[in-house]
Order: C-alpha cells, then sequence, then structure tokens
C-alpha cells in the first residue's frame, strides 16, 4: 500500500478512478508479481 501511496500514477487507468496496477515481487518482476485494482479520486467520482 505504500508503494501504491507513493505512485498514485502508476498503472493503467480504468473509467470511474480506478487505476490496475502490476507490482513486482522480490526476485520475480512483474509478470510474477501482484496485480491489484486501486480505487482514488475521492467524491467526484461518486455517483
Amino acid at each position: 500500500m505504500v508503494w501504491i501511496a507513493e505512485n498514485p500514477e502508476a498503472g493503467a487507468s480504468l473509467d470511474g478512478g480506478l487505476r490496475k496496477v502490476r507490482i513486482p515481487r522480490e526476485g520475480e518482476g512483474k509478470s510474477g508479481g501482484f496485480r491489484t485494482i486501486d480505487v482514488s479520486g475521492g467524491r467526484q467520482h461518486r455517483p
């Protein structure tokens, strides 16, 4: 979570304030790492 907070523009932008992020696992690289969906943007993105 610290990495995502420090890199808020990382990953691919999806609709509605979502970002798809791939985080490398130590010794594995991105392809063997973690995939997350990050929600950000605050109230302006809520219906």
